[in-house]
């Protein structure tokens, strides 16, 4: 577990803030029927762009010098361009939360080939990183993520009390061929399923469990 610079959640606060006020972010997850409320909006999109500016710093320390994660403010219909390209490679980051144990990627997102098809053209994913977001305490999070706060962030200095106590761990990552063998064996968590006591899945899911992902301190060399 690594603590996340201050610099990187300010910026994070200030993306999420902006997205909820001028962007566009789905009620809906791909193939999803439970409808986001804009707490959790604020939570999952928080907690993407945290993890894409985790991997970024870290990746950085390894000498693998990434452009900084796009912070642009997205309309209905765009999306990023794949979180991170290096040397012809694409690197896709997918956050998960504090207690998960399982990777989860919508079916929806892909085709049978393993393309994610949110892109035009369909994209080719080389390494798929998961990055765990990790609170101290655990769920303050819930404190955070209220409405007045949320709506409040115009400036840096309206989030300078919230920017200690956030963490992340690196579980592994999915080649492109690993990925394609989950599609290919149909490895598929269906809606309604549960993971545990209370998550409740409202899409299908690949999934792959985090003790399968290959270990990533073996991921610099292959970049």
């Amino acid at each position: 577990m690594f603590p996340i610079k201050e610099e990187l959640v300010k910026k994070t606060w200030i993306f999420t803030s902006n997205m909820l006020r001028h962007g566009y972010i789905r009620e809906n997850r791909s193939g999803g029927n439970a409808k986001r409320d804009k707490k959790n909006k604020a939570i999952d999109t928080f907690q993407g762009k945290l993890a894409e500016f985790a991997f970024w710093d870290m990746a950085h320390h390894y000498k693998i010098l990434l452009d900084e994660p796009d912070c642009s403010i997205l309309s209905q219909g765009e999306y990023d361009n794949g979180d991170f390209q290096y040397k012809n490679k694409t690197i896709s980051i997918k956050s998960i939360k504090p207690n998960a144990s399982y990777l989860l990627l919508e079916t929806k997102n892909f085709d049978d080939n393993g393309y994610e098809i949110i892109f035009n053209p369909p994209k080719k994913n080389d390494f798929t990183c998961v990055i765990k977001i990790i609170y101290k305490p655990p769920n303050c999070y819930k404190k955070l993520f209220v409405k007045d706060f949320i709506d409040g962030i115009k400036t840096i200095d309206d989030v300078k009390n919230n920017l200690k106590n956030f963490y992340f761990s690196f579980p592994g990552y999915l080649t492109f061929n690993d990925f394609k063998k989950i599609v290919d064996r149909k490895q598929i968590m269906h809606q309604g399923n549960t993971i545990g006591k209370y998550c409740k899945l409202d899409a299908d899911n690949y999934y792959c469990k985090l003790i399968d992902l290959n270990k990533s301190e073996n991921i610099w060399e292959k970049i």
